[in-house]
């Protein structure tokens, strides 16, 4: 689906793809390969099914290729859904299920080497290292498109909260006129 230009997966495609996969425990070390895993392309370079971790990975690399954000109710459905997936496994001890109101903490502190991580963090704006993991985030380069679109919402997105902020007022685009002009200097 992810080939076809027209299907743009959502985030709640991949939420709802990985937490069912992950309440059944194929994201496990010992779990057997998913059948029909081919029809996913969940498959290694020289054509072997993925499956456990490495599956996760794959899964999770093809949705942040296409999702840069999920919601707190999204985050909290993963969160419990490995949780159960991972049952009676050493490296969730200290892991609870999360009540469907409360807040995902941050948790800011490294992870023991074996520990699960399925975590809130503060990514430090210099560096981009997860406290948790140590791992570098990539950067995200937008293409041309991407760029235009993302101008063009935030543009709106100033409008509207500048309408918000002094009141219904007709042509009013003092917002947008000044962070084009701040845009404009940034180029």
């Amino acid at each position: 689906m992810r080939s076809v230009p027209t299907v743009h997966l959502e985030s709640e495609n991949y939420v709802l793809l990985i937490a069912t996969l992950a309440e059944y425990g194929y994201f496990r070390p010992d779990s057997p390969p998913l059948n029909g895993i081919d029809s996913i392309h969940g498959m290694n370079s020289n054509g072997t099914a993925l499956y456990g971790t490495k599956l996760f990975d794959f899964l999770l690399t093809q949705m942040a290729e296409d999702v840069l954000e999920i919601t707190s109710a999204s985050a909290r459905r993963l969160y419990n859904s490995l949780l159960q997936g991972f049952k009676g496994s050493a490296s969730i001890k200290n892991m609870a299920n999360l009540h469907s109101f409360t807040n995902m903490r941050h948790e800011n502190y490294l992870a023991c080497r074996n520990d699960f991580v399925v975590s809130r963090v503060a990514i430090d704006e210099k560096t981009a290292i997860c406290p948790r993991t140590s791992i570098k985030l990539p950067l995200i380069l937008l293409n041309d498109e991407q760029r235009h679109r993302l101008r063009e919402s935030v543009l709106k997105l100033s409008n509207e909260q500048h309408e918000n902020f002094v009141g219904k007022k007709p042509n009013v685009n003092f917002a947008s006129d000044e962070l084009k002009s701040f845009a404009n200097y940034l180029e």
